[in-house]
C-alpha cells in the first residue's frame, strides 16, 4: 500500500500528526505495535490518571479503597479510551496497522503482526515511537527485587505494599507518591534538589510539600541514593545521602519506584537511515521536525526536549503541516503542564524564578479559594492562583495554580500567554458566576 506519509507511533504525537496530516488531504498510515492508543493508554498516563480520580472520588465518598475494584474499572475505562482512539482515527481517514514496525528504507515499512507480514510505501515517514522508563544511575530496574518503574505500578501488583521509597520529586514521582498513600502505603520521596516538583513556580512546589507532609508523605530533599540492597529480612536497603550536611540514612522498604528517567524506543531497521543524532541517543530535528535524512521526521520523546504529550501533540501537527508544504517553525511558547497530585497543580508560561532571572519588570497578583463563591460551595478550602503580570506591556507572563480540581483552568492560561492578551481583556471577561474561572479575574 502508498501512502503520503507513515507514522510509527500511536501515542499523543502520533496520533496529532495522524489526524493533522488526513484533515489536510493526505493519505495516512499509522503504525502501531502496542494496541489502540499505544503506551500511554495501555501502561502509562491514561491509566495512572484513571487510577488516582477513581481513588480520589472513594477517598472523598469516605469509602474503602479495594485494589480489585479500581482494577476492574481502570479496565472498563482503559477499554473505552481505546476505542475512543481507535475510532477518532478512523473517522478522520487514518488506515491503522497494528503490529511491529521495520524500517527498510526512508520511504518502505515492514509491518509484521501475528506472523503475517504487510509492506507500506509512503512519500514521508515520521517516527514517534516514544520512551520506556530506564534509570538515572547504575541502579538496574528489577522488579524481581522491588526496584520498579511506573509500568510495574500500572500492573496491579504492587498496589498492595505498605511501604515505598520513590525515587524522583517530579511530576512523575509525586503523582506516584499521591497514588500510593491513597492506598494506605508509607511513602518517602527522594529529591536530589533543593524543592519537589523543580519545573513549577516555587510557592507552587512549597505549597504541595505542606500538604503533602500533612498527609503524611515524608519528602527528603537534597538526597541521593548511594545504596540499595536487600537485607537478611527480605526487605529492600535503601542508603541515602544528605548533600546539605553529608548525612547518610537507611531505610527500610518494600519498593523503591524509579521516576524521571527515560529511554528512547527506536523502530528497528532505523540505522538504515543517514540520521544525526543528538545526546543520550535521540534524533536530531529542525524547527520543522525534520531529520538530516530527506522526508524522514521525528517528533516526541525520541527527540529529546521538552517530554511531555502536549510538546508531543504540538511537534506532530507541526511536523504534518511540513509534509504538507506549510512548513511553520514549531513554538513552545503557552505550554502548558499539569500534575494530578492532591492537590493538582498547573502551570503555563515564566516562573517568577524566571522573570527574576531576566530582570523583567513584573507584578506579582494572586487569588485564592477561600475568597471565591465556587470553590468554597465545593469544600475548595486551600489552593490559590499566582499570575506574572508585565508592568510595561500589561500582559500575562505567566499563570501558576495549586489547589483541587484546578487542572480544567489553565486553558484561559495557555491562551493568554500564548497570545499576549491583554490584562485589561481578561479582566471584562463575562465569566459565568460562580465558577472557578472567576479566580482569575478576581487575582487580576
Amino acid at each position: 500500500m502508498k501512502y503520503d506519509m507513515i507514522v510509527i507511533g500511536g501515542g499523543p504525537g502520533g496520533k496529532a500528526c495522524s489526524m493533522e496530516a488526513a484533515g489536510r488531504g493526505l493519505k495516512v498510515a499509522l503504525v502501531e505495535k502496542g494496541g489502540s492508543g499505544g503506551a500511554p493508554i495501555s501502561k502509562g498516563y491514561i491509566p495512572m490518571k484513571i487510577m488516582l480520580d477513581e481513588i480520589i472520588k472513594n477517598k472523598a465518598g469516605n469509602n474503602p479503597v479495594n485494589p480489585a475494584e479500581s482494577l476492574k474499572t481502570l479496565g472498563i475505562r482503559m477499554q473505552k479510551a481505546k476505542e475512543g482512539w481507535e475510532s477518532s482515527l478512523e473517522r478522520a481517514g487514518v488506515k491503522i496497522y497494528y503490529g511491529e514496525a521495520e524500517i527498510i528504507s526512508e520511504q518502505e515499512v515492514r509491518v509484521v503482526a501475528d506472523g503475517e507480514t504487510t509492506a507500506l510505501t509512503g512519500e514521508n515517514l515520521v517516527v514517534a515511537t516514544g520512551s520506556e522508563p530506564s534509570s538515572p544511575m547504575a541502579l538496574q530496574l528489577d522488579e524481581s527485587r522491588g526496584i520498579i518503574s511506573y509500568k510495574d505500578v500500572l500492573s496491579g501488583k504492587w498496589l498492595n505494599v505498605k511501604d515505598v521509597v520513590i525515587l524522583g520529586g517530579n511530576i512523575e514521582g509525586c503523582e506516584f507518591a499521591t497514588l500510593f498513600k491513597k492506598m494506605g502505603a508509607a511513602v518517602r520521596i527522594l529529591e536530589q534538589g533543593d524543592g519537589i516538583m523543580p519545573m513549577c513556580d516555587p510557592d507552587q512546589a512549597q505549597f504541595l510539600k505542606e500538604e503533602f507532609e500533612k498527609q503524611g508523605i515524608e519528602v527528603k530533599t537534597n538526597s541521593t541514593l548511594t545504596q540499595c540492597q536487600y537485607n537478611e529480612e527480605g526487605k529492600l536497603e535503601v542508603i541515602c545521602k544528605n548533600t546539605a550536611d553529608e548525612t547518610s540514612q537507611k531505610l527500610l522498604t518494600d519498593a523503591l519506584l524509579v521516576t524521571g528517567a527515560s529511554n528512547p524506543v527506536l523502530p528497528r531497521g532505523i540505522e538504515k537511515l543517514e540520521l544525526v543524532w543528538g545526546e543520550n541517543n535521540r534524533i536530531k530535528v529542525n524547527e520543522y521536525m525534520e531529520t538530516s535524512q530527506k522526508g524522514v521526521y521525528a517528533i516526541g520523546d525520541v527527540i529529546g526536549g521538552i517530554t511531555s504529550a502536549n510538546a508531543a501533540i504540538l511537534e506532530g501537527k507541526t511536523a504534518a503541516g511540513s509534509i504538507a508544504g506549510e512548513k511553520v517553525p514549531v513554538s513552545y511558547k503557552g505550554m502548558s503542564y499539569v500534575c494530578f497530585t492532591d492537590p493538582q497543580l498547573s502551570g503555563v508560561g515564566l516562573r517568577e524564578s524566571d522573570a527574576r532571572e531576566r530582570q523583567l519588570n513584573y507584578r506579582v497578583k494572586k487569588g485564592y479559594f477561600s475568597e471565591n463563591m465556587r470553590a468554597l460551595s465545593l469544600g475548595y478550602e486551600k489552593g490559590f492562583v499566582k499570575i506574572l503580570v508585565d508592568a510595561d506591556k500589561q500582559t500575562i507572563l505567566g499563570m501558576h495554580f495549586a489547589g483541587d480540581n484546578i487542572a480544567e483552568l489553565i486553558p484561559i492560561g495557555v491562551l493568554a500567554c500564548h497570545q499576549d492578551i491583554p490584562v485589561k481583556v481578561i479582566k471584562d471577561l463575562p465569566l459565568a458566576h460562580p465558577t472557578m474561572t472567576e479566580i482569575i479575574k478576581e487575582a487580576l
